[in-house]
């Protein structure tokens, strides 16, 4: 019997070559995910028409997964990287940094009195901890708990944060445009916490008259309450099992991983457990 599990890997810089991709189609992949956080629309163009080339000379049939980036705060973009070191004060700034002292800018956009103070933030899927102290101006006063090295773009972990129920940007779409106009198989929106946040993209894909299949991303304590209903909007779930195992305890993932496949073969709907990372 023929097995319905594939292999879905995320293709970056590392891995966007013709060669490496026909290797990695020879060993087994699927499905290639295009993470649109990094990189521009004509390097994943550019992935997209070398996998389409690969599947005519070759008779397979490597499918297209688009995987938006959602509503995520992230580190702006640095020239270099930046290391940060245990117990040292840091601002993370809302405008352009202009102080002596270290600065790092972000993309939040709203009021800073609604992150709450006294709690953790996290920065790369955790690997950086921090505790927010005060808002000062339009800046955000942390201390580092456990540093290391920041790179531009990661992503920013506040478990104690409320994030919108429903918002689309400006960004997500012109990606779902992008998409579309390459014919993705699948597209992927980040950080989905209720039904409504996922029906968004099922409506914007609907209404450019696209046809593909929408999974919602599991990634927070909120998305894992609201399952039930977010399964009926959408026609698939993928589990984010890193940024999970920073909204929710770490022994926690492995149960809510299963739970969450369990709901998804009961309703016969598609569920990516994990991911394969080929940067």
């Amino acid at each position: 019997m023929q097995s319905e599990t594939q292999i879905i890997c995320t293709i970056g810089p590392a891995s966007s070559d013709e060669k490496i991709l026909l290797k990695m189609a020879k060993a087994g992949m699927n499905v290639v995910r295009l993470n649109m956080s990094h990189g521009n629309h004509q390097t994943q163009e550019n992935v997209i028409n070398t996998v389409r080339k690969i599947n005519t000379e070759k008779k397979l049939n490597i499918k297209i997964l688009m995987d938006l980036e959602g509503y995520r705060i992230r580190i702006g973009k640095l020239a270099e990287p930046v290391e940060i070191r245990d117990k040292e004060l840091i601002l993370l700034s809302a405008d352009k940094c202009q102080t002596d002292k270290k600065c790092l800018a972000f993309d939040y956009t709203g009021d800073l009195k609604m992150i709450p103070t006294n709690t953790d933030l996290f920065i790369d899927d955790g690997h950086l901890r921090l505790k927010i102290l005060e808002a000062v101006d339009n800046s955000l006063l942390l201390k580092v708990i456990q540093g290391g090295v920041i790179k531009s773009r990661k992503g920013i972990n506040i478990p104690e944060m409320k994030m919108p129920t429903a918002f689309l940007s400006k960004q997500d779409r012109k990606d779902i445009q992008f998409g579309l106009k390459n014919q993705v198989d699948f597209i992927a929106q980040s950080f989905v916490n209720s039904a409504a946040s996922i029906s968004l993209v099922v409506d914007e894909i609907k209404r450019k008259k696209g046809n593909c299949l929408v999974f919602a991303k599991i990634e927070n304590a909120e998305g894992v309450k609201n399952i039930n209903s977010i399964l009926k909007a959408c026609d698939g779930i993928m589990v984010a099992r890193g940024d999970l195992g920073i909204s929710l305890p770490v022994y926690k993932v492995p149960i809510i991983q299963k739970y969450i496949i369990n709901r998804c073969n009961r309703l016969k709907k598609q569920v990516i457990p994990n991911r394969c990372q080929s940067y």
